[in-house]
């Protein structure tokens, strides 16, 4: 490995920095969503929304404290700041806090993977471009072999470590947004459900004539 990143010059080593900050975001990111958000099931999602229709915090507190996925822990900071008494405009804006919290923390450092996957290719052509000079400087003076192929080596180690680096990075963002935007629709859904919860426990019954 590091024989080709020396053979490819100057240019590989940010691209060879950017693979390390690629691949350390993709295992922490990796071990979240296995580890962490793997207990957020349909049946987890059932009960949960049971719950809070039913509109008994301490039944929803104990719940979530057995779960640690992302919606277990936005709706337990929500049962713990909302007083008794809230008003709908008050839980509204807990629960979009307790999502804009959730989804800050989701996003995390995947804009290293944005970063890598747009520089490295940016920075292996810059690489080809500087080895296409050295290329022709060697033949700007007569035929210098060693310097022509030196240049044009660095030229394609420089484009092929980029395009290498670049292409897992971008389908790995990819991967991550699509998984976070699920995460975010599923934070939505069981946060409307404290307005309903309110509406119904506050609901006036009309009388039939």
């Amino acid at each position: 490995m590091f024989e080709y990143v020396q053979i490819g010059g100057a240019f590989m080593w940010p691209i060879f920095c950017l693979s390390v900050l690629g691949v350390a975001v993709l295992l922490e990111k990796g071990a979240y969503f296995l580890f962490t958000e793997i207990d957020a099931t349909s049946s987890f999602k059932i009960k949960l929304c049971n719950l809070i229709l039913e509109g008994d915090y301490e039944k929803i507190k104990e719940f979530c404290k057995k779960y640690k996925n992302s919606l277990a822990k936005t709706t337990l900071f929500v049962v713990e700041n909302l007083g008794k008494g809230a008003s709908k405009t008050q839980i509204d804006y807990i629960a979009e806090e307790a999502v804009s919290m959730q989804l800050t923390s989701l996003e995390r450092r995947t804009w290293i993977l944005g970063l890598c996957a747009s520089a490295s290719p940016q920075l292996g052509l810059l690489g080809t471009i500087v080895g296409m000079i050295k290329a022709f400087n060697g033949l700007s003076g007569g035929t210098d072999a060693p310097l022509v192929a030196v240049g044009i080596s660095e030229a394609l180690y420089t484009t092929a470590f980029g395009l290498i680096v670049a292409i897992p990075c971008v389908i790995f963002y990819l991967m991550i947004n699509k998984k976070i935007d699920f995460i975010l629709n599923d934070l939505n859904r069981i946060m409307s459900l404290f307005g309903r919860s309110f509406e119904r426990r506050n609901c006036e019954v009309c009388p039939q004539g």
